[in-house]
């Protein structure tokens, strides 16, 4: 696009706010998930004129998106909590401490929390302790119920967790 087809589009304070934004590689009205969207010109005066309060709340009256902000889920961290399995001796126990956790009772991984499932199964543990049980599962996963909807498969119903 030329310069002179640019400088005809301009919306009072446009110019100033795409020079800051390009020094973090977010363009105005840009193809990429990061880029903002503008929903309402009157946005740059208010973001000239109230920093980054005005920013914010300018985003949340909706003057302006971005896709990356709207993927709730993908931003959301989690925290997975892995003991050994309820059904393990203790002496069992004590030895998955020193070989996954490094002594320790537990480990605790925080993650987005949409690869939570990921790691579940890379570590295969247990959400349903009394139904999965060892030598197939030599972890659980503690208090699977507290994991937000996104950690978890869709598979496995709140009822189901809340049972263990």
């Amino acid at each position: 696009m030329s310069n002179e087809m640019t400088m005809a589009r301009s919306r009072p304070g446009e110019a100033t706010v795409a020079r800051l934004l390009a020094l973090a590689d977010v363009q105005l009205d840009g193809p990429r998930p990061w880029d903002l969207q503008v929903r309402d010109p009157a946005m740059f005066t208010r973001v000239l004129a109230q920093g980054s309060l005005g920013f914010g709340e300018a985003y949340i009256d909706g003057d302006w998106v971005a896709a990356d902000l709207d993927d709730r889920d993908w931003n959301t961290s989690a925290t997975l909590r892995l003991r050994p399995h309820q059904a393990l001796t203790a002496a069992q126990s004590q030895m998955i401490r020193l070989e996954y956790f490094d002594g320790t009772v537990g480990l605790a991984l925080t993650r987005r929390a949409p690869l939570v499932p990921y790691l579940i199964q890379a570590y295969r543990a247990a959400l349903v302790p009394d139904r999965e049980l060892p030598p197939s599962f030599l972890l659980q996963v503690h208090e699977p119920e507290q994991l937000p909807p996104c950690a978890r498969w869709s598979a496995t119903p709140d009822d189901e967790l809340a049972g263990s």
